[in-house]
């Protein structure tokens, strides 16, 4: 794969190499949620046309506020899984709010979602 050439205004004048940056603001998304949602999940990046995305099928934590532990032990079993995907600013708000509606449904089972800014891709 060949990277586009970077122009002048493009190089790192302490390094002298060539930086890349994306010209569209994008979002990185992580939800954090119980296993039993993995299929509602990816039903809903489905729909928002989030296609891309990197899932951690065992995750552990607890809620700040409420809802169980999941450890996955013998006193905590349940467990959780995590996946980050990176979208475009627009597809944020939708995406939150179909989460927001399938935690809405299984409050008790624990469904989290965080945003940050994606400063560059390569």
């Amino acid at each position: 794969m060949t990277l586009p050439r970077a122009s002048h205004d493009q190089i790192n004048s302490e390094t002298r190499t060539p930086t890349y940056s994306n010209k569209k603001t994008m979002k990185a998304i992580m939800i954090s949620f119980d296993q039993a949602h993995y299929e509602n999940v990816l039903a809903v990046l489905d729909r928002s046309n989030a296609r891309g995305f990197t899932m951690m099928e065992q995750t552990q934590g607890r809620g700040s506020k409420s809802g169980e532990p999941h450890y996955g032990s013998h006193a905590w079993p349940s467990m959780c899984s995590t996946v980050i995907t990176i979208v475009e600013d627009q597809q944020v708000d939708p995406i939150l709010k179909r989460l927001h509606e399938l935690d809405l449904d299984s409050q008790m089972l624990g469904l989290r979602a965080f945003v940050w800014n994606v400063e560059q891709t390569i």
